[in-house]
């Protein structure tokens, strides 16, 4: 199985430029507007204990051998030779082990980044070692979904890159440790399982939350094309069964305005599609769906599910426990 009813309405032209435009603008947009090139494109403190270049590439988190390895598939892909190709220094080598040895301040991470003399010589070229990473993380995405068929090239698959981006190594081992239950919902086609666990249960650190957001608002609750009932069911099981966790997250991280009203936008679709099959042209406050759809069989095998409705007009669909019992 894999995920269906994909957005493949490019806004550059293709996959890869709507990709690379997408992570370019989350992780450095001043840099993808050619503002402040000269300190983008050299060492920079990037928040925590983090010092970077480019498009939030990071050097302490990678080791010296690792960097010099993307510096020269970089430089391959520039035709750069001879004192023309990227290397660290031996003293910027010397440097960032200084800097990976101990928990620093941004005061000592800066005093780093001020000595190091490996810079990137212009913004086509930090968009080239991007592109070397993000597509490290395409193949290895591939390996941990199953093949690329698990999901195909796709507003969708720009969202899960760009997270993997920040919170993954790119391998398919790390990837897989990252986001199990994502990788799991993406291989069931169940799309509001996968839209939650983006949104909702992949900020670890504490750091990216409206980044999750804006991913989750690209990955969509609903999918391209005519409504059906069972995918619609879909986002209201998934706001059913995870409503308590959802509270406490949205008063810990509020989400932006922009992404509350894409939200409610789709929500509201959603909802008016299932009102108008099954609402008997009622005013219907509340939908609640139960255990028993065919895309959350996975999770929900042999489930005892108590459903209660509000003080409002409820459209509550109770669904089937013996579907969970056929899946099991």
């Amino acid at each position: 199985m894999a995920l269906t009813g994909l957005h493949t309405n490019w806004q550059n032209g293709s996959y890869d430029s709507d990709r690379n435009w997408w992570v370019k603008q989350r992780e450095n947009a001043e840099l993808a507007a050619g503002r402040n090139l000269s300190r983008w494109l050299s060492p920079h403190w990037d928040g925590g204990n983090s010092l970077a270049i480019g498009y939030g590439f990071d050097l302490l988190v990678r080791s010296n051998a690792e960097i010099n390895n993307y510096l020269n598939q970089l430089s391959d892909a520039l035709g750069l030779t001879g004192t023309h190709r990227l290397s660290l220094s031996q003293n910027d080598m010397t440097l960032l082990d200084q800097a990976r040895s101990r928990t620093a301040t941004q005061a000592y991470l800066e005093g780093i980044a001020n000595q190091l003399t490996i810079t990137l010589p212009d913004e086509p070229t930090a968009s080239t070692l991007l592109s070397i990473k993000l597509n490290e993380y395409e193949n290895a995405l591939n390996t941990a979904l199953g093949g690329s068929n698990q999901l195909l090239q796709s507003q969708e698959r720009i969202a899960v890159i760009s997270l993997l981006y920040t919170m993954s190594d790119s391998t398919s081992a790390a990837i897989s440790n990252a986001i199990p239950s994502t990788i799991t919902a993406i291989r069931h086609d169940n799309r509001a399982e996968a839209w939650f666990e983006i949104r909702y249960n992949s900020n670890r650190n504490g750091i990216h939350a409206n980044r999750r957001y804006d991913e989750s608002d690209l990955f969509g609750l609903l999918d391209s094309g005519a409504f059906t009932v069972e995918g619609t069911k879909e986002v209201f099981r998934m706001f059913t069964k995870h409503q308590s966790e959802i509270s406490a997250y949205e008063s810990a991280y509020p989400p932006p305005s922009s992404s509350s009203i894409a939200l409610y936008t789709q929500v509201q679709l959603a909802k008016d599609y299932l009102v108008n099959q099954f609402g008997r042209g009622k005013s219907i406050d509340e939908i609640i769906v139960g255990a028993g759809l065919q895309s959350y069989a996975y999770l929900e095998k042999w489930t005892i599910d108590k459903i209660f409705g509000t003080d409002g007009n409820d459209l509550i669909f109770g669904e089937d426990y013996f579907l969970m019992r056929r899946a099991a």
